[in-house]
């Protein structure tokens, strides 16, 4: 009998199911709270004759193994592993049928492994004398740097590469982790040079990526391991296996943004902190943390990037069906310099002042419009709108609306109707594109197939125009997984789940076109800014209808110098539509051709 054979006699599903949920009975079967997504009423079942496990809401299911890989990330190998040694399960180890496969992941850490005692070692040595007497400038303890495992990467281009070749570690796994580059010519060279390396660890524990922060002129602050078989950026949180514990003792999670805010939160006693990897959060963060804990605080860093991020997460917080709370840093400060002036007391204190993250949402759009202007009020209210609209749960998402508005002071039937942007179960479900104008279609498929198009193109997309686009919801996930450092769209394996049905077909449907799309990078730009041109011009045909509209308005109410000024307004923008110049838009941010 094989291992897994002998691992499912051992066990019943609910033996498993009772590590992370609380079951109750329900007929033969046992229901409870589902530890993928967030909700108030029980979907999860567990059913013991089949030894399966099925959720009625996120569609999820599958056996012990199944829900072990999920809950922990960990692959089938690990998550065999995972049992028998949480359960101390007597079974005789066969790996005939999954040799390959497990010795593929073990090369992987093997290379993680080594690479991970190189580092420690070398902060040590001579040379990481320079990076020991930055860590105690920044006043982290020798303690510290034990518990986060930190470490140095010689300043030169193979001082890794030769204690691996020496270790035995398999070069070409470690260059597909990312420890290691390989050039045109072949050849290979470290990645990480003249940094501090802070080791990602997995929820079990497991070395699976590094981060480093340079101590030289390179303007690449931070380096961050790429996407691997064994490391997804959206699936795993810095810190979080050192936090884990402590956010299950006092039910309260801190989110910040670096790994120095984690380092420094833990050091003076705050040990719930985690970070989301230099990234974007994701869904699958959210769920992560949720498992853990309802109360999940935003103490991001006090500048205009924090505020962006904290927007950002209170969003995809909110569409994952969770209730943030937003703790102020203070301007222009960071929880590192919070925490060493204010202390572990501080935290409490802000812990305790932390703003509802729906009111903090409303109050930003609130303070950035001009109520002179009855149009920033419009697009204030649709900014929130359209973000409420995307909430699943009908009641939450009704109430945020009431709130919404209650707050601008309209009526509710004046907000965009709840079909306009909320992904709705039958859409998720359905696999039909969403249709879109040929234009959209043209400037995703020529994103996607030049990616680096993106870094010239990105800040013209305000929120205004990607706001007139059908594909918004696709295309704002792109916006959060492309990477300014590499030129390219990363973590794309997560971007599924956090699209709707006809959003996911779309996107299948361009990534499987760009391959008929065979022109150079060129050909590609054209494409872009025509089809950006065309953007441009659609949304100005409904500024000016918006504005004939307020004209009526103000000859009704006898408003003259209102009239006149909306027709002044009307003439500029009639002017980009009948003249759409080579000018416009693109030397808005440093002429056409700084898009080629």
């Amino acid at each position: 009998m094989d291992t897994k054979e002998q691992i499912k006699r051992s066990l019943s599903i609910i033996d498993v199911a009772s590590l992370y949920v609380q079951l109750k009975p329900s007929g033969k079967n046992f229901k409870a709270l589902c530890p993928f997504h967030s909700e108030k009423t029980p979907s999860f079942s567990v059913m013991p004759e089949r030894n399966i496990f099925h959720c009625f809401g996120c569609h999820k299911s599958g056996d012990i193994f199944t829900l072990v890989q999920e809950m922990e990330n960990l692959s089938f190998p690990e998550a065999m592993d995972f049992l028998i040694e949480r359960f101390n399960l007597p079974v005789e180890r066969h790996r005939r049928e999954s040799d390959h496969a497990r010795s593929s992941l073990d090369a992987f850490a093997t290379a993680n492994e080594s690479a991970l005692r190189h580092f420690r070692a070398n902060l040590m040595d001579d040379e990481g004398k320079h990076a020991r007497n930055y860590l105690a400038e920044r006043g982290i303890s020798n303690t510290t740097i034990e518990v986060f495992a930190l470490g140095y990467a010689h300043n030169n281009w193979d001082s890794l590469l030769q204690h691996l070749r020496k270790d035995g570690a398999d070069l070409d796994k470690a260059v597909e982790l990312g420890l290691l580059g390989r050039n045109r010519e072949g050849r290979v060279y470290d990645r990480f040079r003249g940094r501090i390396i802070f080791p990602i660890l997995s929820e079990s524990g497991k070395i699976i990526a590094f981060g480093g922060r340079t101590l030289f002129d390179d303007p690449a602050k931070y380096l961050n391991s790429p996407e691997s078989p064994i490391f997804h950026k959206s699936r795993h949180l810095y810190g979080f296996h050192q936090a884990r514990p402590h956010i299950r003792e006092s039910g309260q999670a801190i989110l910040v943004e670096g790994y120095f805010d984690v380092i420094t939160l833990h050091q003076f006693g705050v040990r719930n902190a985690v970070a989301a990897l230099g990234t974007a959060l994701s869904g699958e963060q959210v769920h992560l943390l949720n498992r853990y804990t309802d109360e999940i605080y935003l103490f991001y860093d006090g500048d205009d990037a924090g505020t962006q991020a904290t927007l950002r997460g209170v969003e995809c917080m909110l569409t994952h069906n969770v209730s943030p709370r937003v703790m102020d840093c203070g301007k222009d400060r960071d929880p590192d310099d919070f925490v060493r002036s204010d202390g572990p007391h501080g935290i409490k204190e802000r812990i305790e002042a932390a703003e509802d993250g729906f009111r903090f949402l409303l109050n930003h759009f609130m303070e950035e419009m001009d109520p002179r202007h009855p149009e920033h009020k419009r697009n204030a209210l649709n900014q929130v709108a359209r973000i409420v609209n995307e909430i699943t749960d009908p009641i939450v998402r009704q109430e945020y609306r009431r709130r919404t508005a209650d707050a601008f002071q309209v009526d509710l039937r004046h907000l965009p109707p709840e079909h306009a942007h909320s992904p709705a179960v039958s859409n998720r479900e359905s696999r039909q594109p969403l249709l879109i104008s040929p234009s959209e279609k043209e400037f995703l498929q020529s994103l996607l197939a030049s990616p680096a198009i993106f870094s010239e193109v990105r800040p013209l997309l305000d929120d205004e125009l990607v706001n007139s686009l059908t594909s918004r919801g696709l295309l704002r996930q792109l916006m959060q997984r492309y990477s300014e450092a590499s030129r390219r769209f990363e973590q794309m394996d997560g971007i599924w789940k956090d699209l709707s049905g006809p959003e996911a077909a779309l996107l299948q449907e361009i990534l499987l076109s760009t391959r008929d799309v065979p022109l150079n990078h060129e050909s590609h730009c054209r494409r872009v800014e025509n089809c950006f041109l065309s953007f441009q011009e659609r949304l100005n045909k409904v500024r000016i209808r918006e504005i004939n509209s307020r004209i009526r308005v103000a000859e009704r109410d006898n408003n003259p110098s209102e009239a006149v000024r909306l027709m002044q307004q009307k003439s500029q923008y009639l002017k980009k539509k009948y003249k759409v110049s080579k000018e416009e838009p693109f030397d808005q941010k440093g002429a056409r051709e700084s898009i080629r």
